[in-house]
């Protein structure tokens, strides 16, 4: 059959597709569409061409990624930035669908069974291609952070987010095959029980059966900074630590053994700032003589350090500074050649480095009664970081048994961006099969339990605080021990894929040629 050019209902079928995948996540959290959406995009590729199978990608991604990122067009007041930011991942996205195509000219089309699990290697493969490059990749959107109430999760401990989204668009590759595909009634039929083993035989999986080595009574405050547009009396950089000192005021009572406060507790360094340490010390105070968990900056000539410290006795004791600093967010990239041209990015006036210790603080506590847990060890990868599953796999080998999430949604506005982070903590607590904490300045903070159902969470914008009791777990599941592994299994075989796909294409392609001379003479 002729390869068929670049159609408007395709390219909106594609744009749809994309939309259905944004939709599996928050806000809506219809985790189901993006079933559908890769159904679409099965179909809007039969018998293309190649470029027009690359353009059909790059709209499912418009589709996708324009309203995921929508928070990247409110914190960098920069309706250019955030396109760029869409357009950059849709590439991957206009990739998948090239590969794709291909691998419908190949013997794979000839396998029904067989294509849809080699389509999900090739999608899995570029998800984990651009949540490594550019800058240390963009990890935000990967399809398993949207299974987190689907059957599918059951799969996390297994295999990370690798697994989920294989899963997912092995399902939706099936749909697509078996609703739009012209197949034989067994195909039909292999396509449906496929996709129904795929989708329930997880919930066989069981989640938060480890036994707990202990407990622990951990409270949490939440702030609010000032939005842009408010008025402040006095210092802006000191607004949240005033309103966290009120918070954990607040706090019904002092039973409980650490505290821990967001990213950015204080935007000044708390070693060396006066008026910061002064509110910190009302903090301890109000703390009782119970350890703090908080966020401080360093700042160091002409760069700084995103740190997450641990202050007990009135001394900064550990501190962990975060490895993944985001790009365009906390540093600028190629800074001389772009402050001339966008007036946005001179806001980001000292970059920051990136740190190289894992993301672990040993947090002492008072008590040695009980449970006898005398010290934990909290996990702590700050913010975007916790998508970034190498950061999280090496602090859970490290011996972490709980997770603790702080971040500083203060530049997204009302956007989804906390909600979807929170989803993006819960599918951690059932990757890791530990209990979590997201803290946030003024988004979604709350409690989680290891099999991902909520404990309790805050509103955005709204000042808060609570003290929940929280397991600890010193199992190590299978998507932490082998996570390297994974990755490069994917990489392995998604290259392997993509050269059977490019060696017989050519190949095909002359035999096509041959047939239809032959039918002509």
């Amino acid at each position: 059959m002729k390869a068929k050019k670049l159609t408007l209902r395709r390219v909106i079928l594609a744009v749809i597709a994309g939309v259905a995948l944004w939709a599996s996540f928050s806000p809506l959290s219809l985790w189901f569409l993006a079933i559908v959406g890769f159904a679409l995009f099965a179909r809007i590729l039969r018998n293309a061409t190649l470029p027009a199978s690359f353009f059909y990608g790059l709209c499912v991604g418009l589709g996708f990624f324009l309203p995921l990122f929508y928070w990247a067009r409110i914190a960098s007041s920069s309706v250019i930035a955030w396109v760029a930011l869409a357009l950059l991942e849709s590439v991957f996205i206009a990739l998948v669908g090239f590969v794709w195509q291909l691998l419908s000219r190949s013997s794979l089309w000839g396998r029904p069974w067989l294509f849809p699990f080699a389509a999900a290697v090739v999608w899995i493969a570029c998800e984990q291609l651009r949540s490594l490059i550019p800058f240390g990749g963009m990890p935000w959107g990967l399809l398993g952070f949207g299974q987190v109430n689907s059957p599918l999760v059951h799969l996390a401990p297994l295999g990370s987010t690798q697994l989920v989204g294989g899963a997912v668009v092995t399902c939706g590759v099936f749909v697509g095959q078996g609703v739009f595909r012209r197949q034989r009634f067994f195909v039909r039929l292999y396509s449906a029980v496929a996709v129904c083993v795929l989708l329930f035989a997880p919930l066989a999986i069981p989640l938060g059966t480890a036994p707990s080595t202990g407990t622990i009574r951990l409270a949490y405050a939440q702030g609010i900074v000032a939005r842009p547009d408010e008025e402040v009396d006095g210092s802006r950089a000191l607004l949240v630590t005033k309103n966290l000192a009120t918070e954990v005021k607040n706090l019904e009572d002092k039973d409980f053994d650490v505290l821990v406060l967001p990213e950015s507790t204080s935007d000044r360094d708390i070693r060396v700032d006066s008026a910061s340490r002064k509110l910190i010390s009302d903090i301890e105070d109000s703390a009782g003589s119970h350890p703090i968990l908080l966020g401080t900056q360093e700042y160091i000539d002409d760069y700084r350090f995103n740190d997450y410290v641990l202050v007990s006795d009135g001394e900064v004791q550990a501190r962990y500074s975060k490895q993944h600093p985001a790009p365009f967010g906390e540093y600028l990239p190629w800074r001389s050649f772009l402050i001339p041209l966008i007036e946005q990015a001179s806001q980001i006036s000292v970059d920051m480095r990136a740190g190289d210790k894992p993301a672990v603080l040993d947090v002492p506590l008072s008590r040695g009664e009980g449970d006898g847990v005398s010290s934990v060890r909290v996990a702590v990868p700050i913010c975007f970081e916790v998508g970034d599953s190498t950061v999280l796999s090496q602090a859970i080998g490290e011996g972490a048994s709980l997770i603790v999430v702080p971040t500083n949604n203060a530049s997204f506005g009302d956007t989804a961006e906390s909600r979807q982070q929170f989803d993006m903590t819960r599918f951690r607590a059932v990757e890791y099969g530990r209990d979590a904490v997201q803290i946030s300045t003024v988004g979604v903070s709350g409690a989680i339990r290891s099999d991902g159902s909520v404990i309790e969470a805050t509103e955005p914008w709204t000042a808060a605080s609570s003290i929940v009791t929280l397991s600890l777990y010193e199992n190590t599941t299978w998507a932490a021990r082998l996570y390297p592994l994974i990755v490069w299994g994917v990489f392995c075989a998604g290259g392997f894929i993509v050269l059977w796909a490019l060696v017989e294409y050519p190949y095909r392609r002359r035999l096509s040629a041959d047939v239809k001379r032959k039918g002509q003479a």
